[in-house]
């Protein structure tokens, strides 16, 4: 019955369109509703993220992180292959997160509140954090203190820097965590989409998305007492992590309306026509000669032979309009299932957190350098585990003389974990993969290094061969809201992007 009631609740808020604008425009003021309740605008929020999540936020961030390429069949996605970002790029998606799934949080949160329902309240604050933390890494400054308060006249938002929103997202974590402790009746959380309620795992997710907050800015030099401190007093608190469960919205069917969003958006309404494998991280999934002699299996799982040579071959970053390429059958395509999970945090992603502060941070947070190989390990196998490979085949990888052996060498154990990590988001994280190369220099990329490089830069980029950067605030809200920051540039770092290149 239960499984029945979810996609009901779904299939009640999804109005899907190919270019995934528009989406639940059903209680467009939740702050003012009708006839709504946090169990009923609860899953609408969750909906909202993973569409636009699990969208066109993931196929941008396939192509930046160099995932995927365009096909030189089709054209839809060649300005996200040419670094070609405008006031126009994914606007409508960024209003959709404020618009539904913030706005849906905020009424929850506030209901909650209000009638002491401290999981509504917890999981409601554990989104908006989530989110806010996206929003801020993508485009830097945001509104915040006074967003989504429309209802009382607050229509022209002051925008806040990263920096002041990222301490301000530690605070409501851990308030809404208290808030939550005091609750004593700890009501069913029945509607929950991502965790069917379970609680402990919405803690985990709280630990998570903390240790990943203190990390994304551990690079800054005036925030290191803000990032140890946090560390310290978060690892004190014994908590317990996300290493063995992902952060999924699951329930989706097969009927139109209803499926994955990138599956929805790029085969069932364009064809399948625009995406294939980029050159890179084929080359490196295959790559027997410099690696090892055996060949990562994820590559299988992760992409289609090529329907021309049955084999597994990627096209060259942003060559998409080579004339040789007689069309996308030349090349591997991405696997694309309409029931494939969004995923927010992977259980990959949490055990390479913990790889890297063990590495970086072993004295606040009570790791050691055997932890970090341990969870770097743990990560590699998580990643098979999700895609249904045999944790023994991890091992051969990463073991002793494998191609993926936890290195000696600080740096080197560094860019392991954090090339494992991008190698985990192949299909379904590609915005955390773009967001974790910006912050690291990881994989190694050709526009900053001479040799020895994964990355490289598209051939037909805009840019004059920089990289992304950030994105752009709309004309939209440029125009509607005097307080919008001027215009920067999208090769132009956010705040935490200060790492610069590590030398060979």
């Amino acid at each position: 019955m239960m499984k029945s009631l979810k996609y009901i609740i779904l299939l009640s808020f999804i109005t899907l369109s190919s270019c995934e604008e528009g989406f639940f425009d059903v209680n467009e003021d939740p702050n003012n509703p009708l006839t709504s309740s946090p169990e009923l605008t609860f899953p609408a929020a969750q909906s909202a993220l993973a569409f636009v999540y699990g969208g066109y936020y993931n196929i941008a961030g396939e192509f930046w992180a160099q995932h995927w390429t365009q096909s030189n069949g089709a054209g839809q996605y060649r300005v996200f292959d040419n670094w070609d970002v405008t006031t126009s790029t994914l606007s409508g998606q960024y209003a959709s997160l404020y618009n539904e799934a913030l706005n849906d949080l905020a009424y929850v949160s506030g209901e909650a509140k209000a009638n002491g329902l401290g999981t509504f309240y917890f999981a409601s604050e554990v989104l908006k954090v989530y989110i806010y933390q996206l929003l801020v890494d993508l485009y830097d400054q945001q509104p915040y203190s006074q967003a989504l308060k429309g209802d009382i006249g607050l229509l022209n938002p002051e925008y806040v820097s990263g920096e002041a929103i990222y301490d301000s997202l530690v605070i409501a974590l851990d308030r809404a965590y208290e808030f939550y402790q005091d609750d004593v009746a700890k009501e069913s959380m029945s509607s929950d989409l991502y965790f069917d309620g379970d609680m402990q795992a919405w803690i985990q997710f709280y630990n998570s998305l903390k240790l990943k907050i203190f990390l994304r800015q551990s690079f800054v030099p005036e925030r290191q007492s803000i990032v140890t401190q946090g560390i310290s007093e978060l690892f004190s608190s014994n908590p317990v992590f996300l290493t063995d469960r992902s952060v999924t919205m699951t329930q989706f069917g097969t009927a139109v309306n209803s499926q994955n969003p990138t599956y929805e958006t790029e085969v069932r309404f364009m064809g399948n026509n625009n995406l294939v494998a980029s050159e890179n991280i084929v080359g490196f999934l295959a790559d027997t000669e410099n690696l090892g002699a055996e060949i990562d299996p994820r590559l299988y799982e992760y992409f289609n032979a090529s329907k021309a040579s049955s084999d597994y071959r990627g096209q060259k970053q942003g060559d998409n309009t080579n004339p040789s390429y007689t069309n996308d059958d030349n090349f591997s395509k991405p696997k694309l299932g309409a029931q494939d999970p969004v995923i927010l945090m992977s259980a990959a992603e949490v055990n390479f957190l913990l790889a890297e502060v063990a590495l970086r941070y072993p004295s606040e947070s009570g790791l050691s350098i055997t932890d970090a190989q341990e969870y770097y390990e743990q990560g590699i196998e998580a990643s098979f585990t999700s895609l249904g490979l045999d944790v023994a085949e991890a091992a051969n990888l990463y073991s002793g003389g494998g191609r993926y052996e936890f290195p000696i060498d600080f740096e080197d154990q560094l860019e392991a974990i954090i090339t494992q990590k991008w190698v985990s988001f192949v299909n379904t994280q590609g915005m955390e993969a773009y967001i974790e190369f910006k912050r690291t220099g990881y994989p190694k990329a050709q526009w900053d290094y001479s040799s020895d490089y994964i990355l490289t830069t598209p051939v037909n980029n805009v840019t004059g061969g920089r990289p992304i950067k950030r994105l752009q605030f709309s004309d939209d809200e440029i125009s509607r809201n005097p307080n919008v920051p001027a215009v920067i540039e999208p090769t132009v770092p956010v705040w935490w992007d200060v790492r610069d290149a590590v030398s060979n």
